[in-house]
């Protein structure tokens, strides 16, 4: 997985959290101090969050971080083992 999958990925799952919890992207936004735009672009994947801001969101998502990226790990894994065929049997 290239950078821009990760980012992507990220991205996508950043927004499946918020919208699970009802939270509108203007309600983040306003709780981290963020632009709205700069938001937007994260959860598309076009831009690269960074930890300080991946930790500002998570607390607006009332997540731990440690969490989110817990989440996104077994969603990567469940993925691997759908795309990826057993060749050992």
């Amino acid at each position: 997985m290239n950078n821009i999958e990760v980012a992507k990925y990220v991205g996508q799952h950043l927004r499946q959290t918020r919208k699970s919890r009802g939270m509108s992207i203007l309600t983040v936004a306003c709780e981290t101090d963020m632009d709205l735009s700069y938001l937007s672009h994260m959860e598309r994947g076009f831009h690269y969050p960074t930890i300080k801001k991946l930790a500002l969101i998570c607390d607006s998502l009332e997540i731990k971080l440690s969490d989110f990226f817990s989440e996104i790990e077994a969603s990567l894994d469940e993925n691997s083992q759908e795309k990826s065929p057993d060749l050992c049997t």
